[in-house]
């Protein structure tokens, strides 16, 4: 395959993940510069378990307000529509499953990495002045969405791929691109362009792993594609070297190490 026939292969498919509509509504609402605070609440609110989630989060130690947030437009109205959003996009990314088919791919490990990278991402962002925190979660979240995307849509074809990533020690990006005909940054960002998502959310996804090429000279986006680049590589080597003995020795669950770790 080249990259046009995996591009539409993948959208094809009956395995390609989909976001929930609430989600996908709420990409398009926001982008809008007449949208109300009012307008986002009544979209999310019509999402009864969404909405719980969002004001759980909202009520934890993670955020530690003072009062008691008791409804989603309160909820906007104190954490900020881009905060909220990212919300809604990382509680429906992670409600994604495995397709139909068997494969090697480990979804428990891509969905550990895939939170320890949004937090690694958050933090190095706090570092900056002015920088958006809330925003630089989603992407980091999202920054290795096209290894979902390709392990459902072409699983016995991603296997292969995983095998030789192990056999032979090789670059994964490499790998994808001979056996597949393009990466899962590529494909990843294709997918989110297929959703509607924004350009800063689409460009770290798709130059995570090469920031010196993102074309963009928006320094919002320049900064987050080396948030999310430096988060992956924080994660790989925490991951890899160090906590995974942790992992081992003390059973706790990986995501809560990754977590306190950084």
């Amino acid at each position: 395959m080249n990259r046009d026939e995996l591009v539409q292969k993948t959208l094809a498919s009956d395995e390609l993940p989909t976001l929930p509509i609430v989600a996908s509504k709420l990409i398009s609402l926001t982008s809008k510069e007449d949208t109300t605070l009012t307008d986002i609440a009544k979209l999310v609110s019509q999402d009864i378990a969404l909405s719980a989630k969002i004001l759980k989060v909202s009520n934890s130690a993670f955020y530690s307000f003072p009062q008691q947030i008791g409804s989603i437009k309160q909820a906007i109205s104190i954490l900020g529509t881009n905060a909220v959003r990212s919300l809604v996009l990382s509680f429906s990314f992670l409600s994604m499953k495995k397709g139909k088919s068997e494969t090697e791919f480990d979804f428990e490990k891509f969905w550990e990495k895939s939170l320890a990278s949004a937090v690694a991402a958050k933090l190095t962002l706090e570092k900056i002045k002015d920088a958006d925190t809330e925003e630089i979660f989603v992407t980091g979240l999202l920054q290795n969405l096209g290894e979902l995307v390709l392990a459902r849509t072409f699983p016995a074809e991603y296997d292969t791929v995983l095998q030789a990533v192990e056999n032979d020690k090789s670059n994964s990006i490499d790998v994808e691109e001979s056996i597949l005909g393009g990466n899962h940054s590529f494909i990843g960002a294709e997918v989110a362009k297929n959703w509607g998502f924004p350009e800063v959310l689409i460009l770290p996804i798709q130059y995570h792993h090469e920031p010196e090429k993102c074309p963009s000279k928006n320094n919002k986006i320049q900064l987050s594609v080396k948030a999310v680049y430096l988060s992956d590589l924080l994660v790989n080597i925490l991951y890899c070297r160090i906590l995974v003995n942790l992992y081992s020795q003390e059973h706790f669950p990986l995501s809560t190490i990754l977590c306190c770790k950084l």
